[in-house]
């Protein structure tokens, strides 16, 4: 996937979530992937939902003590989303609308491309 796609896809994203007709509010976080590049907006409940489940994975495999846990907690560490505020993503236009910052978005895209 090259940087651009990236970016299409994370506006593509945001833009189908909250609708930039009607701002929903600051709670929202973009999840990406660092592994697959799977793109999506959480909640930030459904945050920390996904938090405590990695680290119950992550403490499983560290009760193995063995060599294979490691393994099992590098996989599950290089699986976590990076998760970013969605109104790092959003400015306001001259005319007071929710816009897109499609800069904000590249820098992001480019730090996985």
């Amino acid at each position: 996937m090259t940087r651009e796609e990236l970016a299409e896809n994370i506006a593509i994203t945001i833009k189908e979530y909250v609708g930039l007709d009607n701002h929903n509010g600051p709670g929202l976080k973009l999840s990406i992937n660092p592994e697959s590049l799977f793109v999506s907006v959480i909640t930030e409940s459904e945050m920390l939902t996904d938090i405590a489940e990695s680290n119950e994975a992550i403490e499983d495999a560290a009760a193995a003590e063995r060599p294979a846990s490691e393994d099992a907690t590098d996989y599950q560490v290089a699986r976590n989303p990076d998760i970013y505020p969605v109104a790092d993503f959003e400015k306001s236009s001259s005319s007071g609308k929710v816009v897109l910052d499609m800069d904000a978005i590249m820098a992001v895209a480019a730090k996985y491309c």
